[in-house]
């Protein structure tokens, strides 16, 4: 849990931070962390687990700010809907509303680019099913 926090007060407002914590291969271990399974879905409410996946949402949503191939990776994992639950939706009380408010512009944009991805989907599922009537 502390490792997830401390990714998250690393990778605020400090875009060397974030590079780094990216080179490095720090996504990956946060993704996991937030959410598991299919669809992805963040760890039962009041569990330590929990408020570790709150404190990974927070670095991953910092390092999607000002990063199109982390917001990439983020969405492309599917776990943009249980950052969501984390940091704004159904969460822990204990979330701020500084916090709340810092986290709509960052994760405003990441459910932009996964509805997105979802509608690029659908649609190449329909083009592919299309063609395979066609032919």
């Amino acid at each position: 849990m502390r490792t997830a926090w401390t990714l998250r007060n690393l990778s605020f407002q400090n875009g060397a931070n974030r590079e780094l914590i990216r080179t490095s291969g720090g996504l990956t271990p946060l993704l996991l962390i937030v959410a598991q399974g299919a669809p992805p879905a963040p760890p039962p409410l009041g569990t330590p687990r929990r408020e570790a996946a709150y404190r990974a949402a927070g670095a991953l949503e910092n390092l999607a700010a000002d990063n199109g191939d982390n917001a990439a990776a983020i969405v492309e994992a599917g776990v943009v809907p249980a950052m969501k639950e984390l940091l704004i939706g159904y969460g822990t009380a204990d979330l701020s509303q500084k916090a709340v408010r810092k986290g709509r512009e960052s994760l405003g944009q990441l459910l932009v680019l996964h509805h997105a991805a979802a509608r690029a989907r659908a649609a190449a599922a329909a083009a592919a099913l299309a063609s395979r009537e066609a032919a």
